[in-house]
């Protein structure tokens, strides 16, 4: 069971687990639904993006240990607001990742001037684990007035399954986020390492030399040991002596992969709840319905929980999500997601492959964007019809170059390189919309003269002038009779060299 907290009133309802993974409806906890605490989700997966007021989950391994994505989620991922500022807590199981990351919501609520609220992800009462897959939270309520988004994603404990699928769910979470913070308990020994394993399967399942991997921060939990006594400076000296080779194969693979991918690494440390703060972190597993508001009272392990807090917010700011030079929004991301899911259950995720995929996304919905504003901007000039092919040419000529422009802003904004072939393809296929359109109104125009020309008569006035290569004759046109009506048309025309010049009126522009 899944609990969702509704953010407005505190009350619980639940969602199985089984109904999540089909897409099913969520209930707001009564017969009636509540349409502004949540947005519903239907089985067809007729989905709207999902509110920011309870996590819900983006990805699931299934029983042949491969990544599933749901959609409902990933339609959530697509509207969010760059930059993206994701927020990864990944460890053991049965650690307290969860309840961190629900210390975290709230201290945020407060940091936004809301209060004590209820807000949680989901905490497990007994010793199984119940966070399965990875599950997502986003709000574009941030600190300071910054701009952009907040993700955090809570995963499933390393070492609580398969470990075929847990690589691939830790390998996706990272390539994902653009803080990762590695949760352990007490201290990072060798016990530590041997469950860690998935870090060193990140180097198998990953390829290509893209800048992608996010900042690592080490929350060591419960942290009682005088660092200072063994000679270190700070945690980050502790850290870096406990990432050097000991002669174990497996830990000094995963030590070797921590060095090598995250180039930029530090370590946190928090102090030990006491038994009263036990109690009331407690009280937020299982269902919640007696769940304590807000965090525990003042001490030490608050104290140093906020510390923590404001240091893992402070580098997700300062270093959004980016796919080498590229900083993501959320369709980026999206798209970044459903490339590495589509192949990492059969090979490795390519960086290179993921970072063109993406581009292509950007020009794809930057073309789609310019033809919508083709296709209206047509529909305006259709309504002027008819009109001279002069004119008719300028206001084409204007929605091209309207298109052309809205079409590199978008790429060029996004971030996508002058010379990536995607640009070049879209904007190809652009152009073959354009002359399509281009042809179409031009026939429409010139139907429209038609059927004003069928209801004129030509009246001949006079012989030539004179019998030279230049000579003149005069004709009248007026509309044919209809229901005893006679209307003539005043304006004279005159052929010289078999063309025709332009009278004033509407009805001789035409012709």
């Amino acid at each position: 069971q899944m609990c969702i907290r509704d953010r407005s009133t505190g009350k619980s309802d639940h969602l199985s687990m089984e109904a999540m993974d089909s897409h099913s409806g969520v209930s707001s906890g009564n017969e009636e639904g509540n349409a502004a605490s949540w947005t519903m989700v239907s089985e067809e997966n007729e989905t709207a993006p999902l509110p920011s007021s309870f996590p819900t989950q983006l990805v699931s391994i299934n029983d042949d240990q491969m990544l599933s994505l749901n959609p409902s989620a990933v339609e959530y991922l697509r509207s969010l607001p760059k930059p993206i500022y994701c927020i990864t807590l990944a460890g053991v199981a049965r650690e307290g990742k969860s309840t961190w990351l629900t210390m975290f919501l709230r201290w945020l609520d407060r940091k936004l001037g809301k209060g004590d609220t209820n807000q949680q992800f989901k905490i497990s009462k007994g010793v199984i684990t119940c966070t399965s897959g990875s599950w997502v939270w986003g709000t574009t309520e941030l600190p300071n007035g910054a701009e952009g988004t907040l993700f955090l994603v809570d995963t499933q404990g390393l070492a609580s399954g398969n470990q075929e699928g847990l690589n691939r769910l830790f390998t996706f979470s990272v390539l994902l986020s653009n803080v990762l913070v590695l949760n352990v308990l007490r201290q990072v020994n060798d016990d530590t390492l041997n469950k860690l394993g998935a870090v060193s399967a990140l180097s198998r399942l990953v390829q290509g030399s893209v800048d992608v991997f996010p900042e690592l921060l080490t929350l060591v939990r419960d942290f009682d040991l005088d660092i200072t006594e063994d000679g270190f400076a700070d945690n980050n000296e502790y850290l870096e002596d406990l990432l050097k080779p000991d002669g174990s194969t497996e830990r000094d693979a995963t030590r070797a992969s921590i060095k090598s991918i995250f180039a930029k690494r530090s370590l946190i440390s928090m102090e030990a709840p006491t038994k009263s703060e036990k109690a009331f972190l407690n009280s937020w597993n299982g269902d919640g319905d007696d769940a304590e508001p807000g965090l525990p009272p003042a001490g030490d392990f608050v104290e140093s929980f906020e510390k923590s807090a404001e240091l893992i917010l402070e580098a997700a700011l300062a270093n959004p999500k980016r796919l080498g030079d590229t900083m993501l929004d959320g369709a980026m991301l999206a798209d970044l997601a459903e490339e590495i899911v589509n192949n990492i259950n059969e090979k490795p995720v390519d960086l290179h492959d993921a970072l063109h995929s993406i581009f292509d996304g950007v020009c794809r919905r930057a073309a789609e964007s310019a033809r919508d504003q083709i296709t209206a901007s047509i529909e305006q000039v259709k309504s002027k019809l008819p009109m001279s092919t002069e004119e008719l040419e300028a206001e084409l000529r204007g929605i091209r170059m309207m298109a052309s422009s809205n079409y590199d802003v978008k790429v060029k904004e996004s971030g996508v390189p002058d010379g990536d072939p995607t640009v070049t393809t879209h904007m190809d296929d652009l152009e073959r919309v354009l002359a399509d359109k281009w042809d179409f109104i031009t026939n429409e125009n010139e139907k429209v003269i038609l059927e004003i020309i069928q209801d004129l008569s030509l009246i001949h006035i006079s012989e030539p002038t004179r019998l030279l290569s230049i000579s003149y004759a005069v004709f009248c046109l007026k509309k044919k009779k209809k229901k005893k009506t006679k209307e003539k048309c005043c304006i004279y025309n005159c052929y010289r060299h078999n063309s025709i010049c332009m009278g004033e009126q509407a009805i001789c522009n035409v012709i």
